[in-house]
């Protein structure tokens, strides 16, 4: 005769391993809160005017990626460096599902991939470096020439 264990602690192991396994733990650990995304906005914001520079990531010049990586660091947080790997590593939402510090992503050439990245502020806005003719700046999703060019929108804070 073996030893039985309970129903009771049977039951109760069953779950623990099911809740284990629907549980995301690194998505637990990493999420931050509200007050750090809104802060990754804000940076975002506090950048507007800075130059344009290819290769960029910090005041003094930023290109598209550089912005978003500096801004995400800037609240504490890391993210991949080029847009192609930020688009790679976002939880995609619907753009009325953004919150500010989301991330939009755009196809402004005739390549496959994502060639452009901002990060929505709130109110249908995100703010970018562009070009060497734009400092960073704010633009609207609805404008139309954004609005035809948007791949993707997402988090990459999940």
């Amino acid at each position: 005769m073996g030893t039985r264990l309970p129903r009771i602690v049977v039951g109760g192991i069953a779950l623990l391993l099911l809740a284990g396994c629907a549980i995301d733990p690194m998505a637990r650990a990493t999420r931050p809160d509200r007050e750090t995304t809104e802060r990754v906005a804000e940076i975002a914001l506090e950048m507007r005017g800075q130059p344009y520079r290819w290769g960029g990531d910090a005041p003094g010049g930023f290109d598209c990626s550089g912005l978003v990586q500096y801004a995400y660091a800037q609240a504490g947080l890391d993210v991949p460096r080029t847009s192609d790997q930020q688009y790679d590593a976002i939880r995609q939402l619907y753009v009325h599902q953004l919150a500010p510090g989301d991330v939009v992503f755009f196809r402004t050439s005739s390549a496959v991939t994502a060639t452009h990245v901002g990060i929505y502020v709130g109110d249908n806005r995100f703010v970018h470096a562009l070009n060497p003719e734009h400092p960073v700046h704010e633009a609207r999703l609805d404008k139309r020439y954004w609005e035809q060019r948007l791949i993707a929108a997402g988090s990459l804070m999940h």
